[in-house]
């Protein structure tokens, strides 16, 4: 029992991270930064030193792409700057997937894929980590 209350509510807290509403996320980022403009080599540098935190050193979440850069608007990174922390940090988004599938073993493989494509997995990444699980 408390094995699924903890599965239940890491599963919250992830929903919660990436659930928040795009305007709200934004924090730093000007109309410029939305719109295309390129953020500054410093603010890529922090974005990047912040993506792989968590994609390395953080053992308890376990983020997609999508998820990685929404995380990363929260803390007031421009959208550029998040999607280059996301792209440059080195994650494998299919092992990404894997290892936040490892929570919902006891799902049907389809029940699995939408949990994961909630979380911002891409349809590819989510049946990855389904099929990892569901041979």
């Amino acid at each position: 029992m408390k094995k699924r209350l903890y599965q239940l509510l890491t599963a919250m807290m992830l929903a919660a991270a990436f659930l928040v509403p795009a305007g709200c996320a934004a924090g730093g980022a000007s109309a410029g930064q939305e719109s295309g403009e390129t953020a500054s080599e410093d603010e890529n540098e922090r974005a990047l030193e912040r993506a792989k935190y968590y994609m390395f050193d953080n053992v308890m979440l376990y983020y997609s792409r999508e998820g990685l850069i929404r995380q990363l608007k929260i803390e007031r990174f421009s959208q550029a700057a998040a999607e280059y922390g996301a792209d440059n940090c080195g994650a494998d988004w299919k092992e990404s997937a894997v290892k936040a599938a490892k929570s919902k073993q006891e799902y049907s493989r389809g029940t699995m894929i939408n949990l994961l494509k909630n979380l911002g997995f891409t349809d590819e990444e989510a049946a990855y980590a389904a099929d990892y699980y569901h041979k």
